[in-house]
């Protein structure tokens, strides 16, 4: 075993059923037990089923959150905590690898690019849907319409001689790889109060104080894109995740004032009323963050980002 080949997956998920089995099978499949350590972090699941014996059947450490934490940031940051690795991998629970030893290959890019986020291609293994490559050119983030404000969307294709391995403007498709030292950098996903916004937060992170966003174009990672997210989503929390971004990483402050009225406009005044309140009871965190990234921006590779962003969903 070497170290340079080693990370640890850290798979969060809640009432995936077989589905959590059949993602850390093919991890066991495809890579040697001794270079890639397993974390489950179970957010609470109670649809019966015995996720602690599917743990130790593979030889994986398994933590349970005694109640649903509303999305996977606050399990993947618990999930981060636990691992002794230099780098390691967030998956959901339902999710495939294929190719033989990609670990070696994920670890060599991290090796050689360790201020960066790694993300894989991916492909939808739904049945007669297998041949749906939904990120085989990343993904953006979306600024042309105030309701979709700093959310992520798939970028169109690349011509074969942009290479396999990229950058992109923002990570998407759930394999999303680190090293310890960036994670705990960008600070990772602490700051989003619930379910949403994960990728756009940690890859503008990464992009702001002066890392990047990497695809490793030919990595397929097989994913069952659903219709419906097992845990309640709370509308308020998701969209003061979204007025987060925009009032943090929105630099100028005359554009920032534009973007927060337009969001704004987007509801009517009881609901965004509820979205405020909960936003005001995280000022203070958020004030932090603010001051954080603007103690750090690195205003050249900010400048690359939005550039890349235009390219990326022309």
């Amino acid at each position: 075993m070497t170290e340079d080949n080693k990370i640890t997956i850290i798979i969060t998920f809640r009432n995936e059923g077989d589905e959590v089995e059949k993602t850390v099978q093919s991890i066991r499949e495809t890579t040697r037990i001794d270079e890639v350590p397993i974390i489950m972090v179970d957010d609470g699941s109670d649809d019966g089923v015995d996720y602690r014996a599917v743990s130790e059947k593979y030889q994986c450490k398994y933590l349970r959150l005694p109640e649903a934490s509303g999305g996977p940031a606050i399990a993947r940051i618990i999930g981060a905590e636990w691992c002794a690795t230099d780098k390691f991998a967030f998956m959901d629970g339902h999710m495939r690898l294929y190719e033989q030893n990609w670990n070696e290959r994920v670890c060599e890019v991290l090796n050689a690019n360790r201020r960066c986020i790694l993300c894989s291609a991916t492909a939808n293994y739904a049945d007669g849907k297998e041949k749906e490559n939904r990120g085989d050119s990343g993904a953006y983030i979306r600024m042309d319409n105030p309701a979709d404000y700093y959310s992520a969307g798939w970028a169109k294709g690349l011509p074969a001689e942009e290479g396999n391995l990229i950058e992109v403007p923002c990570v998407l498709g759930a394999f999303y790889a680190f090293t310890r030292s960036f994670w705990e950098e960008i600070k990772g996903l602490t700051g989003l109060t619930g379910y949403g916004f994960d990728e756009p937060f940690m890859s503008l992170k990464a992009w702001y104080l002066g890392g990047k966003c990497l695809l490793l174009r030919d990595f397929y990672v097989g994913h069952l894109y659903r219709d419906k997210f097992p845990n309640k989503v709370e509308s308020e929390r998701f969209y003061a995740n979204q007025m987060m971004l925009i009032d943090v990483f929105t630099l100028d402050s005359e554009k920032r004032a534009e973007y927060l009225a337009a969001f704004r406009n987007v509801f009517d005044k009881e609901f965004f009323d509820k979205v405020e309140d909960v936003y005001s009871s995280q000022i203070r965190r958020i004030e932090e963050l603010k001051d954080y990234i603007y103690r750090y921006k690195d205003d050249e590779n900010i400048a690359k980002f939005w550039r890349l962003n235009e390219e990326r969903h022309e």
